[in-house]
């Protein structure tokens, strides 16, 4: 595999789940996952049997790994790159505003990638 690239979106998908599992540790990817089922900080920790403060760093750890600046983000790159699999996810109870906003993040991605936009004509 070459150097790492500047942007993984540089590479095929392929690589790119390789780079990103290669980049994450164990731990993170543990904490990925749980992230992905909609568990908060606090129970990820209880799950792990770490602190909190650990858990947070770990957040921080894969996010900047990632190149995203959040949680919702992480899960949706988690599930886009192949990462993360609901089937093999720990917990699989996701929350439903979790949900939500990784297919809300979704449908705008592939809106910006092909022009389509939605259009509400008021029922008319």
């Amino acid at each position: 595999m070459p150097a790492r690239p500047a942007s993984l979106r540089q590479l095929p998908k392929s690589w790119q789940r390789a780079w990103a599992r290669k980049d994450l540790t164990a731990r993170e990817l543990a904490v990925l996952e749980r992230i992905v089922a909609g568990r908060a900080n606090k129970e990820i920790a209880s799950d792990l049997t770490i602190s909190e403060a650990t858990v947070k760093t770990h957040v921080n750890n894969l996010l900047s790994k990632l190149g995203v600046s959040d949680r919702t983000n992480a899960a949706t790159v988690a599930i886009q790159r192949g990462l993360v699999h609901f089937n093999k996810a720990p917990i699989m109870k996701l929350s439903l505003v979790l949900l939500l906003s990784i297919l809300i993040s979704l449908s705008l991605e592939a809106q910006s990638k092909t022009g389509w936009r939605f259009r509400h004509d008021g029922g008319a």
